[in-house]
């Protein structure tokens, strides 16, 4: 009896419902801001499946193509971008099936990290992996994993972590080069590079941004409005 009355006082003299429920609420927000902002949260842990279509297609670094194809296209896009990911998956994907296939177009892929520190290390990662001409498989994985902006997704330790994945998809990469390549105290000289190439393409600061021969496309646009785009550059 003696404690429930000792409960009671020290529940009241502490301001009773009011500043318990509060309590008990900010708890929960803040055991929820961690969870969903905890380093390795992605929207994706589906098995990571490597494409056969880059086995038919001369890649170079971050070009995919025939270099003597009618067309290029300049691809402008964050790993961290929401609209690149779904640009990547739902416009670039059926160019690269037809178009490059085909011999008409080469994509040159530009990275252009605008949304922060991880942004910077998943281009650089994206690098390293074109360094050994794997580019595009790694390219396809980190917008698989793509997760909230620099909440840890995006970590040096992750995007090494994220190589094991291509090894042991069958793909040849050196995983030792490629650690050693990201977690190299400084950022990867063709980061540079594509920020003075995204410069001279037009960019002006959002995500994704096309360059078709001279025809400049920003946000993500219907599929049929790019072939149009693409059909007529090619005429």
């Amino acid at each position: 009896m003696r404690t429930k009355l000792k409960l009671s006082k020290f529940y009241h003299d502490w301001g009773g419902l009011p500043v318990f429920a509060a309590g008990a609420l900010i708890l929960v927000i803040v055991i929820w801001l961690i969870w969903s902002g905890r380093p390795g949260s992605t929207t994706n842990d589906e098995a990571f499946q490597p494409t056969g279509t880059y086995q038919n297609i001369p890649t170079n670094g971050t070009e995919l193509g025939n270099d003597d194809s009618p067309l290029t296209i300049w691809l402008h896009e964050d790993f961290q971008c929401s609209h690149c990911k779904t640009f990547s998956e739902n416009i670039v994907k059926p160019l690269i099936d037809s178009y490059v296939q085909e011999g008409q177009v080469k994509i040159v892929f530009v990275n252009t990290p605008i949304l922060g520190r991880e942004s910077f290390n998943a281009a650089t990662a994206s690098l390293c992996a074109a360094d050994q001409n794997l580019f595009w498989e790694y390219h396809n994985l980190l917008f698989l994993r793509q997760g909230k902006p620099n909440s840890g997704v995006f970590s040096l330790p992750n995007l090494v972590d994220f190589a094991d994945e291509l090894v042991n998809a069958g793909l040849p990469l050196d995983t030792d080069l490629f650690g050693t390549c990201v977690n190299s105290e400084q950022e990867h000289d063709a980061v540079q590079t594509a920020a003075e190439l995204a410069l001279k393409n037009g960019f002006t600061g959002g995500t994704p941004y096309t360059l078709i021969g001279n025809y400049p496309v920003s946000g993500v646009v219907k599929l049929a409005d790019i072939q149009q785009i693409i059909e007529n550059q090619l005429e």
